[in-house]
């Protein structure tokens, strides 16, 4: 049986770093608090999220990603094979018992995708919508239907359960879409 006590330390949990971490390791693991969240990377431009494993190459200094999907300089090597097919074999399962609605395709972000560009000058990267982390690798996103009133604008909005990104079902719980969010113009009209 657990106690109030137990209930404090499961409420605060996301907000410790893991044990196994140290400051002296020079690696850490982003959490609620870390005062990274949501930061840029300066070394591939993707936002720091809750769960993403970073490198310190000095004390005080900023971090870098450890994460494959990234593709920052001195992130680990990707998982092996079979690992990557099981869990984009789960990804797809997940879809298929749980879509959107009929008419909201889900897009995977595969190599050459435009809405993985690294940024440009001063421009960064593209972003959800809905949670502003920014799109990487192998995600599963809803990308705004918004033609052929307006030029598809190109905006996406995380949808990827298995990644625990439903930030589609938190914006729009009813699964429809009736304006496009960046042109403003009516969807399905002309």
């Amino acid at each position: 049986m657990t106690g109030p006590a137990d209930f404090v330390a499961g409420l605060s949990a996301p907000f410790r770093p893991p044990a196994t971490e140290t400051a002296a390791s020079g690696v850490a693991t982003t959490v609620l608090t870390s005062w990274w969240n949501h930061n840029f990377c300066d070394a591939c431009g993707h936002t720091f999220r809750r769960g993403d494993r970073v490198r310190f190459a000095e004390a005080g200094g900023r971090p870098t990603h450890l994460a494959p999907a990234t593709g920052c300089p001195g992130a680990e090597p990707p998982a092996g094979e079979a690992k990557e097919g099981d869990a984009a074999a789960f990804a797809d399962g997940l879809l298929t018992a749980w879509h959107p609605a009929p008419d909201v395709p889900v897009t995977p972000l595969t190599a050459g995708n435009p809405l993985l560009a690294p940024p440009r000058g001063r421009m960064p990267r593209a972003r959800c919508l809905f949670c502003a982390h920014t799109l990487r690798r192998e995600e599963r996103v809803v990308i705004c239907p918004c033609r052929p009133a307006a030029p598809r604008c190109a905006a996406a909005v995380h949808r990827d359960a298995a990644a625990g990104l439903t930030c589609w079902e938190s914006w729009r719980p009813d699964g429809a879409l009736k304006v496009c969010p960046v042109t403003f113009s009516r969807l399905g009209a002309g």
